[in-house]
């Protein structure tokens, strides 16, 4: 089993930066102060990079759930059959009359255990920051919930953090496929499998040495929002949100007294040092004067 780091670091350019740390109010709890808010973005990961995201294990995982329902009754069976198929096909719709027909996906946030890496620099270029954040941290940002386009919008905790792997782990499958096909979990079957499949990359990404906060959920469910690619396709994206302040009872003694973020590294490019002291004042100014900026020492000119 892979161990969890202490911290993580969340790469990003200068306006994803920007968009992290901008205090905003949190929708639904007006009398939550917004100061030491943080902002994350979790995409719909079959909007990523990778073509083969959610399908790079999915025929691994339907074979699993085959072999792990062939002792149960010839009903359940084939509906394990049926959910197989559609697995196979890259289909995560849910025809659970009990929650309503919708279908899911898994809405993932990106992070490397490494500071300073440079496959990751070469992704961003001269607008590059990574940001070192305390895992206890990350497990402590909460997601959007009930049907989507409805003002009346709550928040969840549920986001898990896996490590991604770069090839198929039969254990990490097997244990997936085991949990998917027990009848007393039918009802969370393709949330569960969308999971398992978030966490599983082609090797060729290997060097991104990536882990993901992962929220599978149904479209239904789910209030996304949606930001344009560079290309023109509209991504669904999830804004996970923290703030120290309990949503209930602001006037309490803070639930995260200590650091939110540990550190900045400003990428390599021209002006290090001014990089270092813009970062330092804005966050200064959002009252994040606790987080260490510094400056990568990679040669790298973008």
């Amino acid at each position: 089993m892979t161990e969890i780091p202490a911290t993580l670091h969340h790469y990003t350019t200068a306006s994803g930066l920007q968009g992290i740390f901008a205090p905003k109010p949190i929708k639904g709890f007006p009398n939550v102060p917004s100061e030491r808010s943080l902002t994350l973005w979790a995409s719909d990961a079959r909007y990523l990079n990778d073509s083969q995201e959610l399908r790079f294990a999915a025929d691994a995982l339907a074979d699993a759930m085959l072999d792990c329902v062939a002792h149960h009754d010839a009903a359940h069976k084939a509906r394990i059959a049926g959910l197989a198929k559609r697995i196979r096909a890259g289909d995560f719709t849910d025809p659970n009359p009990s929650i309503g027909q919708t279908a899911h996906t898994a809405y993932v946030t990106s992070f490397c255990s490494m500071a300073d890496l440079l496959s990751q620099w070469r992704g961003y270029g001269a607008n590059g920051y990574s940001i070192e954040f305390p895992v206890d941290i990350l497990k402590q940002f909460l997601v959007p919930a009930f049907r989507a386009g409805n003002e009346s919008i709550g928040f969840l905790g549920g986001s898990q953090l896996f490590p991604v792997h770069y090839k198929l782990d039969e254990s990490i499958i097997e244990a997936a496929a085991e949990e998917i096909v027990h009848p007393t979990s039918y009802s969370s079957a393709v949330q569960n499998a969308v999971e398992c499949l978030a966490q599983f990359k082609h090797d060729a990404f290997e060097e991104e040495q990536e882990w993901r906060l992962i929220y599978s959920a149904g479209h239904n469910y789910t209030a996304c929002d949606f930001r344009p690619s560079p290309t023109g396709m509209l991504i669904p994206y999830l804004q996970l949100r923290l703030t120290p302040f309990h949503l209930h009872d602001p006037a309490r003694e803070t639930a995260y007294p200590g650091k939110l973020v540990e550190s900045i590294w400003v990428g390599p490019s021209p002006e290090q040092e001014l990089r270092v002291e813009s970062v330092t004042r804005m966050l200064n100014q959002l009252s994040f004067g606790d987080v260490r900026v510094t400056h990568s020492p990679t040669p790298y000119r973008g």
